[in-house]
């Protein structure tokens, strides 16, 4: 069988719907190899498609386990958990959050039981989910409990085929240095480099030091000789077909990327690696959740909610991480 993917509508409030409307008319070439489960409230699906002013013909399930034997390459099944009459739109609320949360959930539930072989999701809204009772902080952490990953470090960010990955995330600047160690350097660019291989990338990775100069020695800090190059060096030794470069000083890092020639780069924190990222194409990047029981991705913006039934927001960020998880699920059934 070829493998399932499941894309989720994502907050109804925002402009999600409206994107998968627009991805389904305008499917990757990778997604070929895979049948597509869209998945959410058809009354939501409707008011997209009349907001996008596109039309979608799809077999529709109420079930998932109608979804037997069909062999259709997207099938939408209407998922419903709320009554979306009463979900603002283009606002933060706590039952938009809550349809958002029961979703997440099937979707869990579902690759726990290896009855769907990757995830992708619209955008979400975080302060609607947390109104709604979420307890964590962002996806990433749920999924990380559930999947019982509490080891990966963060997500990756893909940007026009380059994969973008960081040591520490969402935590202050005066942690970073502190919470940095060899271990979760090494964890990290491990991480990196076999997402890329499932996908089909032989990696070669740029890593970014952490203090100016790359420390000059000692003179502005020694993270760089005391943790990173030790964490890069054994990287080295482990995957010897891979080609690892590093420590970089973080001024130099994105200018060399650029130039060409590598597949990823791994920051030691957050706005080092953010920054440029957003600057170079916050419009087309993908967030992956790595290490769990099936590649799990979204766009990299939010909501957008002052785009909301305007039909005008971008899909290209959706539409690559569609591409980008089946390519990785169509490389997880080669192995």
């Amino acid at each position: 069988m070829r493998p399932r993917i499941q894309l989720l509508l994502g907050d109804t409030a925002g402009v999600g719907p409206e994107l998968c409307v627009k991805v389904m008319n305008d499917l990757p070439k990778e997604a070929q190899g895979v049948q597509i489960v869209l998945t959410g409230d058809g009354r939501v699906l409707q008011e997209a498609m009349e907001a996008v002013g596109e039309s979608l013909e799809l077999p529709t399930i109420k079930e998932f386990a109608e979804l037997a034997g069909k062999s259709d390459p997207v099938v939408f099944w209407d998922y419903r958990t709320e009554d979306t009459a009463v979900i603002p739109r283009a606002a933060v609320s706590e039952a938009a959050g809550r349809e958002v949360l029961n979703s997440l959930m099937q979707s869990i539930d579902l690759a726990r039981r290896e009855e769907i072989d990757g995830v992708v999701f619209a955008p979400f809204n975080k302060e609607s989910m947390h109104l709604a009772g979420a307890k964590h902080y962002s996806e990433l952490e749920l999924f990380k409990e559930e999947f019982d990953r509490q080891d990966i470090p963060g997500e990756f960010n893909i940007l026009d085929g380059l994969w973008i990955a960081r040591v520490t995330s969402h935590i202050p600047v005066a942690q970073i240095a502190g919470s940095l160690n060899e271990a979760l350097i090494s964890k990290t660019i491990s991480l990196l480099g076999e997402a890329q291989v499932v996908a089909g990338i032989q990696p070669r990775i740029a890593v970014a030091s952490l203090n100016p100069h790359s420390g000059e020695h000692g003179i502005f800090g020694d993270e760089e000789g005391r943790l990173i190059t030790p964490a890069v060096e054994m990287i080295k030794e482990k995957y010897k077909d891979w080609k690892i470069e590093g420590p970089i000083p973080a001024d130099t890092l994105f200018p060399r990327v650029l130039k060409g020639g590598y597949t990823g780069v791994v920051g030691m924190y957050h706005d080092q690696i953010q920054i440029a990222t957003k600057l170079i194409g916050l419009e087309r990047g993908v967030t992956l959740h790595p290490g769990m029981k099936v590649p799990i991705a979204t766009a990299a913006h939010g909501t957008a909610f002052d785009l909301k039934g305007s039909g005008k927001a971008g899909h290209n960020a959706l539409k690559n991480a569609v591409a980008l998880v089946a390519d990785m699920a169509l490389g997880a059934q080669e192995v």
